[in-house]
């Protein structure tokens, strides 16, 4: 007979199943760790991150995205990756509604099903045009629909079947910004151009920046063809675009980073125009 005494407290549950009740072990399973930003999810550490925490910034289908992308013992999670995480979900959408081709078949067919699962619901969520990144430039921007909307409209992300997904993600976006997003993705559109901003624009740069005023004026652009005339401004000035990006978010926000600029000016449309013919 086993003596009991011998056995060390800390004995695997397994070994007791068989040497104390005489019964076969059970298999094992594994069981996840959750690390945020590092350190592993613990009630006594603080950090736990509640549903009612998650849903504030994103979705309850992003959450199971996030649980069966990659099943493993420990997965990590910081709030500062949550656009790349909506990225990767929105690939995911693109990819199930076969606007986005893969080579590998067997791979394919796994996003497809994952896709599925993360909705759980009989018709799966249509891919959005906007971007996170873009949806917490507009909620800085605009405090109601109309505005978000017509700005959609002028960026060419706007679809009239998805009008709700995109003012929720627009919500959602606003209170990570609130909450979670590094100062990098933080702004605050200035009234008129500080005095710090105009001594560091030098005339080179204002000379620059009055025509892409101008060039704002002038019609309705698209994203990526503004994207590409700013370029060309550059070149015909002799500038180095990022001094001219530096100058432009200075002008505009007071700081020398922001959001992508040619969808930036086009979201704020006559607001950019007023605060770069203050020059």
């Amino acid at each position: 007979m086993l003596d009991i005494k011998k056995l060390n407290s800390t004995a695997p549950d397994a070994e007791i199943v068989e040497k104390v009740l005489d019964f076969p072990a059970p298999e094992p399973i594994f069981y996840e760790h959750i690390m945020i930003d590092g350190v592993k999810m613990s009630a006594s550490l603080g950090n736990v991150i509640y549903p009612k925490d998650w849903l504030q910034a994103a979705t309850p289908q992003l959450l199971r995205f996030f649980y069966n992308k990659r099943l493993m013992m420990t997965r990590s999670f910081s709030w500062k990756e949550l656009p790349h995480l909506y990225d990767e979900y929105d690939d995911t959408a693109m990819v199930y509604a076969g606007k986005m081709k893969l080579e590998n078949e067997k791979e394919e067919a796994h996003i497809k099903r994952m896709y599925e699962i993360s909705n759980k619901k009989g018709q799966p969520e249509k891919p959005l045009r906007m971007s996170f990144v873009h949806a917490t430039m507009l909620a800085q921007t605009f405090n109601d629909r109309k505005g978000i909307m017509e700005s959609l409209k002028k960026t060419g992300q706007y679809d009239s079947y998805a009008e709700d997904a995109l003012l929720e993600r627009a919500g959602k976006a606003a209170e990570w910004v609130r909450m979670h997003a590094p100062e990098e993705f933080k702004f605050e559109v200035k009234e008129t151009i500080t005095d710090e901003a105009k001594k560091q624009i030098s005339p080179q740069l204002r000379k620059a920046l009055k025509e892409l005023a101008g060039m704002l004026k002038s019609k309705d652009w698209k994203d990526t063809e503004l994207f590409n005339e700013i370029y060309e401004l550059c070149k015909k000035e002799k500038i180095q675009p990022k001094e001219f990006f530096m100058a432009a978010y200075m002008a505009l926000l007071g700081k020398e980073r922001g959001p992508r600029l040619a969808p930036f000016v086009l979201t704020l449309g006559e607001r950019a125009i007023k605060l770069l013919e203050q020059l």
